[in-house]
């Protein structure tokens, strides 16, 4: 078989481009690529076709691994004839060597059967690889069977990109190439530039037989790259047996491992002893039999040479066995008001200033959450900082009993201090938790902006909704019919004119969301404002008081909904930006089973941008930031219009709490036609000119996860400085010839 043309090894930024020139002799089908990189330098590609119509046809597939030689071998389809071909691999700021590349025509009957030993092949265990195997085996014959050859392939196709995902997010193979690019960076600390500021104080409290446990967080704290440290043993002898004789002979050894004991019956008082011993600038609690990644307080004390003011700082985590074996990790999002409803974010590894704790008396002995949440008030975020590296393996282990109860309490103390009207209760997930701030004893006015045309059913359904199913009584809804032609429409419209609560205005023209939006809020009387598309349908009735007791909230912009298609999978759950290029649903079309069990989608997060397909905001903050961008017509003015709010400070809410039924471009259509494609292209080449690497440094997306594929997968690698690259390759943009210059946004 020989290939039909060889790849060329050209490096740019972020993409090894395979051609310099269109390729007209690819034609639409099946091929077999075969790339070879250096063993020890491979990490998770992907092949990027483009078809020559700018951003909006670039069709990225799914991730593969190359072997433990650098190998890597898939089968790919290409729809129609491209442009150009790409390999993208490790975009995130690591660009592989690659020695060589081909690609071959295939037949169907041989591509099918390559997918289908692949899918068999990256089953995780024996018991597992049959049951994959014939599940998609079943599929694609039930697809041929019922819609024909195409459908199968495209069934089978899915099964094998499935396949591909679980072996690019698995943790434990991220784990063998992040580690060591991770070690790269972190050897660039300078040990000495900072040493004064940067000596760590470890506090540990021993209940309990638990002499191995002990042991193993004892020596991952002995094994620290940086020296500067000390760890501060507190001994139960009442409540536990005596100490290791290995532990007693290393503090004999080394006197940064300081032992204590304490005859109290109270946690608190064994923590303050801790704390009384430590001599660091910065504290730290660690969990018996928990431990911390051998190069933990290297990488927290770069955090301190580039934040020196900083007070509280916290990293991400994941989950240790007794065996050494880590799962689940726990990538965080950067400080934001939420965050507080999430327990696990603001814990291990958490690093906080000596003199914050013992400000707080004999509070610094409290609950883990507790001290976190007084040192958060203490200290204020602009202090706060989060380091996006897994530095605290927590050990594998039921959760206490009473911890809800002891958080909620915590929080509620959070809240008074605050000077907030609000208070906690536990959310369907084990530390999370549902935050209600009351509305006012009046409640504002509110008016819902309805933009429509010529959808009489999806109307008439939302407007029942809005008047019949919404538990808000101080509510008005402005439809803005948008050139609407269809009589029964046009009938509907004047119906709906007589109820005092309802206001129709004519907005003639073509088609601008931004520019309805606007006009509608200049005319709207209501101090809040809520933006609806007609093919949204309220589920719950206090959907609406939900959203605005958010948006009454000073430190809150926008506030979004959780939307689900009718089939009660995932259609809005908030925005994060840099993925595919300019931003990304999260969790789209995650079944409903599956959803209902997501820490993500238990309680509010913050996200950078949020739907206006049902948005909630006050007139003052929309007025603040000049409303929409009209040269935004259609697409990610919403996404604009959230990060021009996150400039001026606001922080934009996503709530579950308020559920909604979406189907989406029910009203308008998708953007399939070479016109409305074009128009595509240019608002996505404005938010680039605009916003350029700001999309790509989202404080809600953790900086190891993959703007590429679906968000929250992993990273191919992780983007470990403040100099980042657009997600696509420039040279693409610059090629297919249809940017335009932007207005310049002073961020």
């Amino acid at each position: 078989m020989s290939p039909l043309f060889r790849l060329a090894s050209r490096a740019s930024a972020v993409a090894r481009l395979i051609a310099d020139a269109p390729t007209p002799e690819i034609m639409p089908g099946w091929y077999f690529l075969d790339a070879r990189f250096a063993a020890d330098d491979a990490i998770p590609t992907q092949l990027v076709v483009d078809y020559g119509e700018g951003f909006a046809s670039l069709e990225r597939l799914t991730p593969r691994s190359p072997d433990q030689d650098g190998r890597l071998r898939c089968v790919v389809t290409i729809k129609r004839t491209p442009r150009y071909l790409g390999l993208l691999a490790g975009p995130e700021e690591r660009i592989p060597t690659l020695k060589s590349a081909t690609l071959h025509p295939i037949g169907r009957i041989r591509a099918w059967l390559e997918m289908m030993r692949h899918i068999h092949s990256c089953a995780q265990n024996q018991d597992d690889k049959w049951g994959v195997s014939f599940a998609a085996l079943g599929a694609f014959m039930g697809a041929l069977v019922r819609n024909g050859r195409r459908a199968a392939a495209d069934e089978l196709v899915e099964h094998y990109d499935a396949s591909s995902r679980r072996g690019t997010n698995d943790y434990r193979s991220w784990l063998l190439v992040n580690e060591r690019l991770r070690a790269d960076s972190n050897a660039a600390i300078d040990p000495k530039s900072h040493a004064d500021a940067a000596k760590f104080s470890l506090l540990m409290v021993v209940q309990g037989n638990v002499a191995d446990e002990v042991m193993n967080s004892v020596k991952s704290v002995v094994a620290q790259v940086w020296s500067g440290w000390e760890l501060c043993i507190c001994h139960v002898p009442a409540e536990s047996s005596a100490l290791p004789a290995e532990l007693i002979a290393m503090a004999g050894r080394d006197p940064r491992i300081v032992l204590l004991s304490s005859d109290s019956s109270s946690t608190a008082d064994h923590w303050l002893t801790a704390l009384s011993a430590a001599k660091g600038r910065y504290c730290a609690r660690l969990g018996t039999g928990d431990r911390i990644a051998p190069h933990a307080l290297q990488v927290m004390a770069g955090a301190l040479q580039a934040r020196p003011s900083a007070a509280f700082l916290y990293s991400d985590h994941d989950v240790i066995d007794d065996f050494g074996g880590r799962s689940n990790p726990c990538f965080k999002p950067d400080w934001s008001p939420d965050l507080a409803c999430q327990r696990d974010v603001l814990l291990q590894l958490s690093l906080i200033d000596r003199v914050v704790l013992i400000g707080m008396g004999r509070d610094a002995g409290g609950d883990d959450y507790d001290v976190a949440l007084r040192a958060c008030d203490a200290v204020g975020a602009e202090r706060i900082v989060h380091v996006s590296q897994v530095l605290y393996h927590r050990l594998q282990k039921l959760p206490e009993t009473g911890t809800d109860a002891r958080a909620v309490l915590a929080l509620n103390a959070h809240f008074a201090r605050l000077g907030q009207d609000a208070h906690a209760q536990p959310a369907a997930t084990a530390g999370m938790y549902r935050i209600v701030h009351p509305m006012p004893s009046v409640e504002p006015s509110v008016e819902v902006l309805l933009p429509t045309r010529d959808q009489r059913k999806l109307l008439a359904r939302c407007v029942d909704g809005l008047l019949e199913r919404t538990d808000y009584v101080n509510l008005r809804v402005r439809i803005i019919d948008n050139d609407s032609r269809d009589p029964e429409v046009l009938n509907l419209l004047d119906r709906l004119a007589t109820n005092p609560r309802v206001i129709v205005q004519r907005e003639p023209g073509a088609f601008n969301f931004s520019r309805i939006i606007n006009r509608a809020a200049h005319a709207a009387q209501a101090s809040v404002l809520c933006l609806l598309n007609d093919d949204v349908v309220p589920t719950d009735p206090g959907w609406l008081r939900e959203m605005v007791s958010h948006a009454l909230r000073p430190e809150i912009g926008a506030v979004g909904a959780f939307l689900r298609f009718p089939d009660g999978s995932v259609q809005h759950a908030g925005v994060v930006t840099g993925v595919g290029g300019v931003a990304a649903h999260v969790h789209y079309r995650m079944p409903l089973d599956a959803s209902a069990t997501c820490p993500d989608l238990a309680t509010v997060r913050n996200y950078s941008a949020l739907t206006a397909a049902c948005m909630v905001i006050t007139r003052d903050k929309f007025e603040k930031v000049g409303g929409f961008d009209e040269s935004l017509p259609v697409c990610y003015n919403d996404v604009d219009f959230c990060l021009r709010l996150r400039v001026e400070g606001y922080f934009n809410a996503w709530t579950p709490f308020a559920s909604l039924f979406h189907h989406e471009s029910a009203s308008r259509g998708p953007d399939d036609t070479p016109l409305k494609r074009a128009r595509h292209q240019r608002e996505f080449a404005r938010m680039l000119a605009r916003w350029g690497d700001r999309l790509n440094r989202d404080p809600a997306y953790n900086a190891n996860l993959s703007l590429y594929g679906e968000p929250f997968d992993l990273a191919h690698a992780p983007r470990l400085t403040s100099q980042f690259q657009p997600a696509y390759p420039v040279e693409l943009v610059d090629r297919a010839g249809w940017t335009e210059t932007a207005p310049a946004m002073q961020l």
